[in-house]
């Protein structure tokens, strides 16, 4: 095919930045012939005929290109590493959230400041060579890469050995409004609000209940946006049970069974109908529901980025659990093309941990392979890799991942069983330990690296449910604020009515001494609770202690601020029905134990405005008729009257 008088490529016109246009190759051919031509369209063009030799030559600069790059130019390799951003970090600099894994891989640690050490080692390698805003316009025949260098100068590059981390892209949905700004992809709203501090909106509808939109839920909250909704076509959450946990206890519903049917708005998004689903996923008439919203986030997969891999002629595989199609690689992470690697998500979209594995071992084969470093070390290291990737690959979180890999070995793979019995339950005696909500298992176990008495245990199995040994704990809370998925709660009993709990928290502090109303992990109310500490530690995850009602305090897993919807019964000592529900559900069946408790109908009325209401609620809650209830003891004084007055007797 012949394209604007250039033989198997296609020239487009693109804004990258005003006044700057951009060439693409979309096949194999000659590199001059596109540089040529694009020098008669375009005066900003250079063209560096012969060339460039070295040794590795990294496309892409998040997790799988920085861990490649650092293993190889640790090996003595010269290498170019490329990425067509302004910097390096790929997806990591717009993740917030404290990452799972091993220690070793960074467990703990937030995305965007695991980006900062990565490239921290990469800057520290004499032999690295960082091109930032460049992007490969071509994978030519005798291995030449054509760059855009600079995003001006066309630069061909030779490389021994080619590494390719080009990540992944989002994937879209068809539906009316699609098109409306204020539908966005899930990356796209990171990028705004992560990288640029911009909300893309006020209030939002999320699609896709995988770990991509359940984090999204979170950060955008993080951000001041509402979350009407998130909405999942699948019968159950892909997503981590701790990142749905997180969203469940600030009051975000998840619908399942459930798709976007069209965006409303003419010149932008006004709001969103949403449809359930049957089996066979179509949606069932008389189901729609509306939300009003600004902003609609897509989160429903990834594609990998493999244009390149194409265009070199890699062997390509379609595999769903993988994410489409990749190229097939070994287990060293090479290609049917022999020197060219792949890393990341772009051999198979899965976790960030797996990426760094991957592109650790990419980048120590392929310097082996050109003859670099010690041969028995770096066997021993590849061996090493190998080992790390099978274990954080054998729980049931990773499934898919194995079957899709095996898919393309064209090897099989027995079903394999995951019994991950429940954790022993141990009841403490003492009166501060902690709670564990933990039970799913996933690859992580930063909880157990940090407990400086060992009271928290995984053991050798990365995927295995956490356990919690009392004996061993003193209550020193410093899990509390570790644990990625915020899902270790420490709790202090005082007496028979009051008890504290320390809770992770990542969303908008109140001060110390304010009444707050507690939820559960349903973001449920529970009833009514004070801040009395705050501490804030420097990865910038804070612990809040609540002190609760000690028939609550198990249950407590979050905390919002009074509600303006919560309205007071009884106006002359303020007490509003949230207190009221509390006293009641801490066991208060009367009003006359409830005047005791909440302070309620005591005030200068003697309950005359509120002694209604609060029966009202004492039925209702209690589902009897009013006529059921105990009645009120009356006492005088029926009128207020001023203390130091006295009752006189006529003679």
């Amino acid at each position: 095919m012949e394209v604007d008088g250039i033989p198997n490529v296609r020239v487009c016109k693109e804004r990258v930045k005003p006044g700057i246009n951009v060439v693409r190759q979309m096949g194999k051919g000659d590199l001059s012939l596109l540089a040529d031509r694009a020098k008669e369209k375009f005066s900003t063009f250079s063209l560096s005929t012969s060339p460039q030799e070295v040794d590795i030559v990294v496309v892409g600069g998040g997790p799988a290109g920085l861990s490649a790059t650092i293993k190889a130019g640790e090996l003595g390799a010269k290498v170019i590493l490329i990425d067509n951003n302004w910097k390096l970090g790929g997806q990591l600099v717009k993740q917030t959230h404290k990452f799972f894994g091993s220690q070793r891989h960074y467990a703990g640690i937030r995305g965007v400041e695991i980006a900062e050490l990565l490239l921290k080692k990469v800057k520290a390698l004499p032999t690295v060579d960082i091109w930032l805003e460049s992007d490969v316009v071509g994978f030519y025949e005798d291995r030449i890469l054509g760059v855009l260098r600079n995003r001006k100068e066309l630069v061909a590059l030779r490389p021994q050995g080619i590494i390719l981390a080009t990540g992944a892209r989002e994937n879209m949905l068809a539906f009316p409004g699609n098109t409306l700004p204020g539908v966005y992809g899930a990356g796209a709203c990171q990028t705004l609000m992560n990288e640029y501090l911009v909300r893309p909106g006020t209030s939002a509808l999320i699609v896709g209940a995988g770990n991509v939109g359940l984090i999204l839920a979170y950060q955008f909250l993080q951000a001041g946006i509402e979350v009407k909704a998130i909405v999942e076509a699948q019968s159950k959450v892909g997503g981590y049970y701790v990142h749905l946990a997180k969203v469940n206890r600030l009051g975000v519903p998840v619908l399942l069974k459930t798709t976007i049917m069209r965006a409303l708005g003419k010149e932008k998004v006004e709001g969103a109908v949403v449809v359930s689903l049957d089996e066979e996923f179509k949606p069932l008439e008389g189901s729609e529901r509306e939300f009003s919203v600004d902003l609609i986030a897509l989160a429903v997969g990834l594609t990998p980025s493999a244009e390149l891999c194409w265009q070199a002629g890699c062997g390509m595989n379609y595999i769903p659990e993988l994410g489409g199609y990749v190229p097939w690689h070994n287990e060293n992470m090479e290609t049917t093309i022999k020197g060219v690697y792949v890393a990341g998500d772009l051999s198979g979209i899965e976790e960030a941990s797996t990426a760094i594995l991957e592109g650790e071992l990419a980048g120590v084969h392929c310097a082996y392979s050109l003859g670099l470093g010690d041969e028995k070390e770096n066997e021993e290291k590849i061996a090493s890799l190998k080992n790390e990737l099978a274990l954080f690959r054998q729980g049931p979180s990773s499934w898919h991942i194995l079957k899709g890999k095996a898919k393309m070995l064209k090897k099989t793979l027995e079903q394999k069983e995951f019994i991950y019995p429940p954790p022993p339950e141990v009841k403490s005696t003492k009166k501060r330990y902690i709670l564990l909500e933990c039970p799913q298992p996933i690859p992580c176990n930063p909880c157990e690296k940090v407990c400086p008495r060992g009271s928290i245990k995984i053991g050798d199995d990365i995927n295995a449910l956490p356990y919690f040994i009392p004996d061993l704990c003193n209550g020193c809370g410093i899990c509390v604020s570790s644990c990625p998925g915020l899902a270790i709660f420490l709790v202090e009993e005082i007496d028979e009515n009051i008890s504290k709990i320390t809770i992770p928290w990542e969303q908008k502090l109140l001060p110390e001494g304010t009444r707050v109303e507690v939820l559960d992990s349903k973001g449920k109310y529970l009833g009514i609770g004070e801040i009395v500490k705050i501490r804030t530690f420097p990865d910038r995850t804070s612990v809040v202690t609540l002190k609760v009602n000690s028939l609550i305090v198990k249950n407590v897993r979050g905390f919002r601020e009074k509600r303006l919807d919560d309205p007071i019964i009884c106006r002359c000592n303020e007490i509003r029905k949230s207190e009221i529900l509390e006293a009641i559900r801490s066991g208060a069946s009367d009003i006359n134990t409830l005047k005791g408790i909440v302070d309620c109908c005591t005030g200068l009325c003697q309950g005359k405005t509120c002694q209604s209401l609060v029966l009202k609620i004492l039925s209702e809650e209690l589902k009897c008729n009013i006529e059921e209830l105990a009645t009120v003891t009356a006492r005088p004084p029926s009128l207020p009257f001023r203390l130091g007055e006295e009752f006189r007797r006529e003679s």
